[in-house]
């Protein structure tokens, strides 16, 4: 698989920067790991994980191993694509990067593990490496981490997904509490975020509260620097107006969303919950917005250029 040679479809990994030089999400880099574990161990990567992590964490409904063990097999959820149509089993054979069969009983086993070895337990991670995957900055291992200068308290996440399914693991380190939610559907990711929020306001958490909006009045002449192509992650965002109202669709495709405006340049879509805030160059004296900035409801922010 890491040279790309058949059957893998994938083309052959390859080094793009200095290891430890830059951050930087990577598939690939976890099947990279897998390997050298498989050689220093000198075992499957299934029964290292098996006897590092899974069995000292309490997951006794989960393994790496592909294809799925039988005694998971009579119990495995099938997949649905987004016309809820169900996918047919497939083997992961990069089971660092997506292979894992689990519960959300056993992804709770495991950050209460987590929690545990935070405060010393050195059950699978020790205290000193427990504290460096939850230090207060955004350095990235493991887990996503959301912190800022206003709070002490540290929001870790993970978002997992492959074909069929979609899955979340979100946890406040000041409350020792966390959600885990797991889907059947690639429809997933939107329920997720929901949960989130209304987990974060229930429990007071310091981060991802709900923030409520209302709608607003605009002139339709106003809406008309708003229409445009916006180029978002390589995607072309089609703005246009009609009956006096914004629309928002992904180029080639017929569907459209109609957005809420809740202030003078800032749309909701009350689908999907992403915000589009437009946002003109710094001299402010051009007709039409240069850039839209774009908030999804799991709280990632992006820039998307107008496409001229």
């Amino acid at each position: 698989m890491l040279t790309g040679q058949p059957p893998s479809v994938d083309p052959a990994v390859s080094v793009i920067s200095v290891p430890g030089s830059e951050e930087s999400y990577s598939n690939p880099g976890y099947s990279i790991i897998q390997k050298l574990l498989k050689d220093v161990q000198n075992d499957s990567f299934e029964n290292i994980l098996d006897q590092l992590v899974l069995k000292p964490s309490g997951m006794v409904n989960s393994s790496f191993q592909q294809p799925i063990p039988a005694r998971l097999g009579a119990r495995r959820a099938i997949g649905y694509n987004n016309q809820l149509k169900p996918y047919v089993y497939k083997i992961f054979p990069y089971m660092a990067a997506g292979g894992l069969w689990t519960t959300p009983e056993d992804l709770a086993n495991f950050v209460i593990t987590v929690f545990g070895d935070y405060e010393g337990k050195a059950v699978i991670l020790s205290r000193e490496m427990a504290h460096q995957v939850l230090s207060h900055d955004r350095e990235r291992l493991a887990f996503a981490k959301i912190v800022n200068d206003r709070s002490d308290d540290l929001i870790f996440r993970h978002y997992g997904s492959n074909q069929g399914f979609t899955c979340y693991v979100v946890g406040s380190l000041k409350n020792r509490q966390a959600l885990i939610a797991m889907t059947n559907s690639d429809n997933g990711f939107a329920l997720l975020d929901y949960l989130a929020r209304a987990t974060a306001e229930h429990y007071k958490w310091d981060y991802l509260q709900p923030e409520v909006f209302e709608p607003v009045e605009l002139d339709p002449e106003e809406m008309i620097g708003f229409q445009g192509r916006f180029n978002h992650n390589a995607k072309i965002l089609q703005f246009t107006q009609k009956d006096d109202s914004l629309w928002v669709s992904s180029e080639g495709e017929e569907a459209q969303a109609k957005l809420t405006p809740v202030r003078n340049s800032t749309f909701i879509n009350p689908v999907d919950s992403v915000m589009y805030k437009f946002l003109k160059n710094r001299t402010g004296d051009i007709k039409y917005y240069k850039w839209c900035y774009i908030v999804e409801a799991s709280g990632s922010e992006n820039y998307a250029p107008r496409v001229e």
